[in-house]
């Protein structure tokens, strides 16, 4: 076996959108896999046998990254683009989704109908009916009837508006979508067998989240209706295809991230700028919602690792039940309750949850990580997890991989806190170098599952290690709460894990010691080289360095009043005082900034400032920008961004650490 490299990324195969035959004893999903050659990523289409998770690959292009069962069951219905005349089209200005048809009998897929619209998912309805997800530009002319030079005139016009970003709205970008303005996702439903096609929002409202019930016949959605500003003031609807009419339910108020049915209710879930979450129910026939469940840790997968690339359902209704995924201390497990219950674990700890699909019988199909290894597919049943496919067992035995040891530390107040720690086999004979690896967030969570940085690091001859500090997910809402403290306590807690790390592992070396991290470890990252010298190396990734600065650019926008306690002209001080480009004067390790040019999240002016005051200061410096990559390009970015990245913190490290 050989140690995983930066250029290994290709070997990674990660599973989504997981879906259950209507027929049963069938599932569905969609595998991606980067492709260096091209330097894109490869998406397939796979069925598998729910029984004894024996699986098929059924298409081979490269481009089938959503689909809904059709027919019964019987095939398998995907939007894309094949054909290059009709990519030409959009390319040229047009709309358009062509909808194939792939019968699992065996045969090609085909052709069945084409819509003037940019579908981005579609999900079955009952009676031959579909639920597309639409996304809608409202500053585009309206092209319907168009013919001849009007349509080339109009098609002209919008070709013309592709150098320009017009901003009359907030948000106005999103990291990883881009700019967004006049923007919205609309929700449509599609008769196949009439060919009528109806919207179901209005042009202004923005959809957050949608279901299907169970039984097919309604559409579930929240969501809000704005011209200037989205408020998070959202309200919850439902539609019967039966009649065509939409009832609003209730008005939640606050951010809506997730919607099910089950048990004549209407499941969702609310989150406020604190990120915390509740789950509320109301019937399906509109009433008052009640509080099901104030959840103290996480909704959702809340891993910060690299393996997981797509993902699917992580909160459905099936039956009587809510089924869901709930992060804690030792993972992301999967919980089921019914109305006025309470949570019942389903998973137990030998898989990570990503999404799922509920069969019929309870029993439950979870697309998700093994406690160390890539992503399978695993039946959960009776409370035990066991591994139905095999997809990357050939790559875990290709490779010698490190696995984290478990090292709980307490803080310098009496806080009880997780960490792990990897050894290279170079420990074996001497000590090693560190590199102190930060989440971000701060609201993410490291645990002992696979991580291809770190993975990297280690084959490099490093001792990787990394810790949940106060401000990370999963543990309760008073533990992940330091708004207006960024820099104090987590640093106390990051340096007292270090400080634990050396003192159980005599092989980890204290004058060779680097840091880094991306988002909010890479704040981290330029607050620590600021308030210490320990460290002889820092790379700090989409960084943070100035919240004065931060106000107003982030794709968030409220995340800098939230989290600092004010804005520039009414705390300025506080926003300063938190600020690591206050300390650039202190510093004094060498440090390289890595930033992605079209992160909205964490935009590249923040990474500028402190390579700028450093490079003014003498510090030894280097930044590298990486063009039309967003705030995730560690999962999402060209592959060979992702190998560059590796190569510019590797040969930074072993600089300065060697």
């Amino acid at each position: 076996m050989k140690r995983f490299q930066k250029d290994c990324i290709g070997d990674i195969v990660s599973i989504a959108d997981l879906t259950l035959s209507p027929r049963g004893g069938k599932a569905a999903f969609v595998t991606h896999r980067p492709n260096l050659e091209k330097d894109g990523y490869d998406c397939f289409l796979h069925m598998m046998d729910t029984g004894t998770g024996e699986t098929e690959q059924l298409t081979f292009t490269g481009r089938e990254s959503g689909f809904c069962f059709a027919d019964g069951g019987d095939a398998l219905l995907f939007p894309g683009l094949r054909e290059q005349k009709d990519r030409d089209r959009v390319q040229n200005g047009e709309e358009l989704t062509v909808f194939y048809r792939l019968p699992l009998s065996g045969g090609e897929a085909r052709e069945v109908f084409r819509l003037p619209l940019a579908v981005v998912k579609v999900r079955a309805m009952a009676d031959g009916r579909l639920l597309l997800v639409v996304k809608h530009d409202l500053s585009r002319p309206d092209l319907t009837g168009l013919e001849g030079d009007a349509l080339q005139k109009a098609l002209a016009d919008i070709r013309a508006e592709r150098d320009y970003e017009v901003c009359d709205e907030r948000p106005y970008r999103a990291d990883g979508a881009g700019y967004i303005n006049k923007t919205r996702t609309r929700l449509y439903v599609y008769d196949t067998a009439s060919g009528a096609l109806e919207a179901i929002t209005e042009p202004h409202f923005a959809v957050t989240a949608f279901c299907v019930s169970q039984d097919g016949k309604s559409v579930c959605y929240a969501g809000e209706s704005y011209t200037v500003a989205q408020t998070f003031d959202e309200g919850l609807y439902v539609y019967m295809a039966e009649n065509g009419a939409t009832h609003e339910l209730c008005r939640p108020g606050l951010q809506v991230g997730n919607v099910a049915e089950a048990g004549g209710r209407v499941w969702y879930a609310t989150s406020d700028t604190n990120f915390d979450t509740d789950i509320w129910s109301v019937p399906l026939t509109g009433g008052q919602p009640a509080l099901e469940l104030a959840v103290e840790e996480d909704l959702g997968f809340q891993n910060s690792g690299d393996a997981c690339r797509g993902g699917g359902t992580a909160f459905a209704g099936s039956g009587e039940y809510l089924y869901f995924v709930k992060s804690d201390r030792r993972g992301a497990h999967l919980f089921r309750m019914a109305t006025g219950g309470k949570p019942e674990l389903l998973s137990d700890e030998a898989v990570w949850v990503n999404h799922f699909a509920v069969e019929p019988d309870g029993r439950v199909l979870c697309a998700g990580l093994p406690a160390f290894g890539m992503m399978e597919v695993f039946a959960v049943e009776n409370g035990k997890s066991a591994v139905l496919t095999h997809i990357n067992d050939g790559i875990m035995q290709k490779y010698d991989l490190v696995q984290p040891q478990y090292l709980p530390f307490t803080s310098r107040d009496g806080v009880d806190l997780d960490g792990w720690v990897m050894l290279p086999p170079e420990a074996e004979h001497g000590k090693v170098p560190v590199i102190l690896l930060i989440h971000g967030g701060p609201r993410g969570q490291y645990q002992g599952t696979l991580s291809f940085d770190s993975q990297v690091m280690a084959a490099g001859g490093y001792a990787v290690i990394f810790c949940n500090p106060r401000g990370s997910s999963s543990r309760s809402r008073a533990f992940a709460d330091i708004n207006g403290r960024y820099g104090t306590i987590d640093y106390d807690d990051l340096m007292d894990f270090v400080d634990a790390a050396l003192k159980a592992y005599p092989q980890l070396d204290s004058e060779r010691m680097g840091v880094t991290g991306a988002s909010y470890g890479g704040y981290m990252t330029n607050w620590i080289i600021g308030h210490t010298d320990r460290f002889k190396a820092g790379v700090a990734q989409c960084s943070i360095s100035n919240w004065i600065t931060m106000y107003g650019c982030s794709d968030i926008p409220w995340f800098v009043e939230k989290t600092q306690g004010g804005t520039p002209w009414n705390n300025y001080d506080a926003l300063w005082r938190s600020s690591p480009l206050q300390y650039a004067d202190r510093v004094k390790t060498p440090t390289l900034f890595l930033q992605y040019m079209a992160d909205y999240r964490c935009p590249m002016d923040q990474a500028i400032q402190m390579y700028g005051a450093l490079k003014a200061l003498g510090v030894e410096t280097r930044m590298v920008l990486f063009e039309g990559d967003s705030h995730v390009m560690i999962t999402l970015g060209k592959p060979s961004h992702r190998v560059r990245r590796h190569t510019e913190m590797m040969d930074w490290f072993d600089r300065h650490l060697k």
